[in-house]
């Protein structure tokens, strides 16, 4: 079976072929055909993927070879874990908006948490593709009212200027701090 991009011609005709081919046995309704078509070519995109996921991994491992001993990731990494030492909650890579993210923090504060820290995945893409980090804030408004955030939009850039980065933010407790990175992170095998 030849297998293209989704929507290419070869696709496609590929796909009428095999509903030809179930209208023609007559086994299946006119409402199980896609179902079952939608279960076969999903099976063979879940094994394209693994095999095109472990390509990918090879070479990002082999990639890694040139890589710095310390990364601009680890050095994040330590720079959220020193925070959380600090009574802030860092969350990597959360959510999908910051809204997300800002649920998924608050839920995830202690009673003494003095706040957090997270950037989303969406931030994180766009970090991989050279642009900035952008990291959102906010305080645990047990421990602290939010007019005083800004203690803990402080606090993170010192822990991230501590490892070396650099990092532009305007003071506004609702205005996020973008920084600069070379997102290298190691594959955990």
């Amino acid at each position: 079976m030849m297998f293209g991009s989704p929507w290419s011609p070869c696709f496609l005709k590929d796909l009428r072929h095999h509903i030809r081919n179930q209208v023609a046995l007559g086994f299946l309704s006119k409402d199980d055909i896609p179902k079952e078509t939608v279960a076969v070519y999903c099976g063979l995109l879940e094994e394209l993927a693994s095999v095109l996921t472990a390509e990918v991994i090879l070479e990002h491992v082999e990639a890694e070879q040139s890589w710095p001993a310390i990364t601009d990731f680890d050095k994040l990494a330590t720079a959220f874990s020193e925070l959380e030492t600090e009574g802030i909650v860092c969350c990597h890579c959360t959510g999908a908006t910051v809204a997300d993210a800002i649920e998924i923090a608050l839920a995830s504060l202690q009673e003494e948490s003095k706040g957090y820290a997270f950037y989303t995945a969406h931030d994180a893409v766009n970090a991989l593709g050279g642009k900035s980090l952008r990291i959102g804030f906010g305080v645990n408004e047990k421990f602290v009212p939010k007019p005083e955030a800004a203690f803990i939009g402080r606090a993170v850039v010192r822990a991230l200027q501590r490892h070396g980065f650099g990092v532009q933010w305007n003071g506004n407790i609702d205005s996020c701090l973008q920084v600069a990175i070379d997102w290298k992170r190691r594959w955990l095998t």
